[in-house]
């Protein structure tokens, strides 16, 4: 836990010294770096878990830093990760909400106090959240400037990586991955999102992105507070901006609600669906458990999807 503590220190250090211009390449090449490195621990974690959907989605995040991390070493605009970058965060985002959603939905039903359930809850509305903002940042993203762009991306990685982290210690809780450390992970992407669009305040259309944040900030306040670290000062404890948090209440049952478990597969060869249109945030809601018939049935649709991430890096524009 030592050398996940480093890295997550180094990550935020390395973060906070960007500037507004986004010009320190050096900089969030490490960045990257670090945080891959995180991802790759978390990703072993999950395996441990026998999760191995939560394993794939991480190890989807990993190669999107893998791109990154190539593109600030050799500033290549023609990178299939930059070009296509709004079909592949897209994918990224149906795939959160065909891996991560029901694994939340899952925790929250197996939860025991009202307390549990609040938190898993505002874990849900944060990462649609996230889901909103990334998909206000695709429209955008024609404005951005490389760095800006490769920002961008960044920091919605971190942001639903974080989300990853806090159900894997939700599934385990002795797991060992620190309790702030999706926290502070979050709190990065937050404050990298808003250094990327910093020099596009006036420009339409960047106000729902800032709005998209600033509804973000007061739910991981929230969070840390359940998680029993809101106010504790570390060396890298993250500043989240203060914010009052807001009560999140328990939502209604719905009749159709989405019923995908956690699978225990790796992917598969077949290809996936065409990438779907931008999908809008849902509410935690309270399945009935799947039968393993209808599981079988929809998972070769989310290995294609997850697939699909990997298949767009070597397809030519």
């Amino acid at each position: 836990m030592q050398a996940t503590n480093l890295k997550t220190a180094s990550l935020q250090q390395q973060l906070q010294s960007l500037d507004a211009t986004m010009q320190s390449s050096g900089n969030i090449a490490i960045a990257i770096m670090n945080a891959q490195d995180l991802l790759q621990e978390t990703k072993t974690l999950a395996k441990t878990l026998n999760n191995n959907m939560l394993a794939d989605f991480l190890n989807a995040n990993c190669v999107i830093l893998k791109q990154l991390q190539q593109i600030t070493q050799t500033s290549d605009a023609s990178n299939t990760l930059i070009t296509k970058s709004n079909d592949i965060m897209q994918q990224l985002a149906i795939m959160y909400q065909e891996t991560m959603v029901p694994m939340l939905t899952r925790l929250h039903n197996l939860c025991d106090t009202t307390e549990d359930m609040q938190k898993i809850t505002a874990i849900t509305t944060l990462g649609n959240e996230i889901i909103t903002c990334n998909g206000q940042i695709n429209q955008f993203s024609d404005k951005l400037l490389i760095m800006e762009k490769i920002c961008t991306i960044f920091a919605v990685v971190l942001m639903l990586s974080s989300i990853s982290m806090m159900i894997a210690i939700l599934s385990k809780p002795n797991i060992s991955i620190a309790p702030e450390t999706p926290i502070i992970v979050m709190a990065c992407g937050f404050d990298l999102c808003k250094k990327a669009m910093q020099q596009h305040v006036s420009d339409p259309g960047t106000d729902l992105i800032s709005t998209s944040i600033k509804k973000m900030e007061p739910l991981l306040n929230e969070i840390a507070k359940d998680f029993a670290i809101a106010g504790t000062e570390t060396q890298a404890a993250p500043k989240v901006t203060a914010t009052k948090p807001q009560t999140v209440k328990k939502p209604a049952v719905k009749s159709e609600p989405i019923q995908k478990p956690i699978l225990e597969s790796e992917i598969a060869s077949e290809p996936g669906p065409e990438p779907k249109p931008r999908i809008k945030p849902q509410p935690v809601i309270a399945p009935q458990a799947e039968e393993p018939k209808e599981a079988e049935a929809k998972q070769g649709n989310l290995f294609g999807m997850i697939k699909e991430v990997f298949d767009l890096f070597s397809t030519k524009k």
